[in-house]
């Protein structure tokens, strides 16, 4: 195509490198996405396990204040 109408042939050069360009940017930005949510999941995992403990005590507080 680039040699029987080089500016059609031209055109659909730009055309696909804007295509993976626009490919590889989606990608990084669901990779970057993936990690974020992965670093969210993570840390309210770890607190998680502090507010049980504090209920936990809290819990306790409140029987002894009861009794």
């Amino acid at each position: 195509m680039t040699i029987t109408e080089p500016e059609r042939g031209l055109l659909l050069l730009r055309v696909r490198n804007e295509m993976k360009m626009t490919t590889a940017a989606y990608e990084t930005l669901y990779q970057t996405a993936v990690n974020f949510s992965m670093r969210k999941q993570l840390k309210a995992e770890e607190g998680k396990a502090e507010m049980e403990a504090r209920i936990e005590t809290l819990s306790e507080r409140k029987r002894d204040l009861d009794n």
